[in-house]
């Protein structure tokens, strides 16, 4: 068996290129005051873990396709806590100016007291 075309680096699934993504995400988000400071700081402790993960899967040299699917499910979690926190907090609609008058509600009257 020939083993000389076999690459010594360890297939990375992707992994790298959806952690730059989400990073991009989290600070993106965060400058365009999407997501608070705690939100934002929420949000990169759980990249430090899924980094974590990847390191423990990395350290026999070898990640499995098990280990990958765990990880980029931990991926996921993270990208769905991202979207949330940064559509948690919906801006106030403007009132236009041309919208019809509310009726005061206060001033009318259900019963005429002159009959």
């Amino acid at each position: 068996m020939d083993i000389s075309n076999i690459s010594s680096n360890p297939p990375s699934w992707g992994l790298e290129k959806v952690d730059h993504k989400l990073q991009k995400h989290i600070a993106r988000n965060f400058l365009d005051g999407n997501v608070s400071t705690g939100e934002a700081f929420s949000l990169e402790k759980g990249m430090v873990n899924i980094n974590k993960m990847e390191q423990n899967a990395r350290a026999d040299g070898h990640v499995t396709l098990q280990e990958a699917g765990q990880i980029f499910g931990a991926q996921m979690v993270e990208a769905r806590k991202i979207f949330n926190d940064a559509h948690n907090n919906p801006q106030p609609q403007p009132v236009l100016a041309d919208s019809p008058a509310q009726p005061d509600v206060a001033s009318a009257s259900l019963v005429d007291v002159n009959t």
